[in-house]
């Protein structure tokens, strides 16, 4: 027999899992031999540095300079089609897919890689205030720490150095869904709204924006080509 993929008997995998269902069921006495050759998927294709690669169309050569941005060992391209050849890099007027030897891209993905690529970084911070076994929120730790400046600082180096397109950075601050909640010493019931919620927002916010404006001035300090701001989240 061929297995090709996962094992696995239908397309819910904790199902079987749960329900002890078997992948294979062999006679007594039978003997099986099992050779595993892993899939190659695009990645390893694209990743592989034993082979070169074969273009039949110059409109992938952004292609070409976005793999040798990614990859440690910059690839060798050839743009004579051969019999046989171990690699080939298609122009696809569908989708992009992996067929045997054969990656077809679609245009629509070179595209994507003419306009260049771009980095999100998202740096986060929660407050301790969240745990009701540490008191509400107002006696809680509030902080952006000191800790999450010097990540923050650390990664604007980085990024300075190593990153040519702009680059986009949400500083990301918590604000639990259940505000309510932490008023009560258990969350078991909650306390009606009550003006005091507001109260303890308007604390909390008091207290990080200091430390949100430091952040904000070290990203405008580094001269990072990048758009940022502050969210809030739930």
């Amino acid at each position: 027999m061929s297995i090709r993929g996962s094992l696995r008997l239908s397309n819910n995998v904790c199902e079987d899992t749960f329900y002890d269902r078997p992948y294979i069921v062999i006679g007594a006495g039978s003997t099986l031999r099992f050779i595993r050759r892993p899939e190659e998927d695009i990645n390893t294709f694209l990743m592989d540095y034993g082979r070169n690669f074969r273009m039949q169309d110059k409109r992938l050569l952004p292609l070409v300079y976005y793999l040798s941005k990614i990859r440690i060992i910059p690839p060798v391209f050839e743009w004579r089609l051969k019999e046989n050849c171990e690699k080939v890099i298609v122009l696809s007027l569908t989708k992009t897919r992996l067929e045997g030897n054969a990656l077809y891209i679609s245009e629509k993905i070179l595209q994507a890689l003419q306009r260049g690529y771009s980095l999100m970084l998202e740096i986060w911070e929660n407050y301790d205030g969240q745990n009701p076994e540490l008191g509400p929120a107002i006696l809680g730790e509030y902080y952006i720490s000191e800790t999450f400046l010097q990540n923050l600082q650390e990664a604007l180096s980085i990024l300075k150095s190593q990153v040519r397109t702009k680059g986009y950075i949400a500083l990301t601050t918590e604000q639990s869904t259940y505000t309510a909640c932490r008023l009560s010493s258990n969350c078991e019931h909650k306390p009606s709204y009550t003006d005091s919620i507001n109260q303890l927002n308007e604390a909390y916010y008091s207290r990080l924006q200091e430390d949100l404006l430091m952040a904000v001035e070290l990203i405008r300090n580094s001269k990072l080509d990048a758009d940022y701001g502050v969210c809030f989240g739930g």
